[in-house]
């Protein structure tokens, strides 16, 4: 599991800044040891996030009408989240670790949602290679 917090601050040009947020990522996994020249463990499971917004938007504009101030509140005042799951693949090489997870995000709140493929590489030898 990880966890952690992203404070964002205002951009030169752009009149908003976003609230911060609280991601928390997880997995559960099973490792297999192998005895293969190449292909040394394999780990299978699943992966998944959550996001949640922690504190509001701030929006420097001044709308002229109470519909335009209302609208502007409602967007300061709302708090985005959102989740996501799904399998993951690890596997150690003599190579290197080859990374594969693919997230499917739901319960999305005031973000928009999708589909994640994620696919790394730590490219280096093993130690105990001959």
């Amino acid at each position: 599991m990880l966890a952690h917090y992203m404070m964002y601050s205002s951009q030169q040009g752009r009149n908003y800044t976003l609230g911060d947020e609280v991601p928390f990522e997880w997995s559960a996994s099973k490792t297999l040891n192998l005895r293969n020249e190449i292909v040394k463990q394999l780990t299978l499971g699943a992966v998944g996030y959550a996001q949640w917004q922690t504190t509001d938007n701030s929006i420097d504009v001044s709308p002229s009408t109470s519909r335009g101030q209302a609208a502007l509140s409602t967007l300061e005042h709302t708090h985005a989240q959102i989740y996501a799951a799904g399998p993951g693949i690890q596997a150690l090489t003599e190579f290197g670790l080859f990374d594969l997870s693919y997230y499917e995000e739901f319960g999305a709140k005031a973000t928009p949602s999708g589909r994640y493929l994620y696919f790394g590489v730590t490219l280096g030898g093993i130690p105990w290679r001959k």
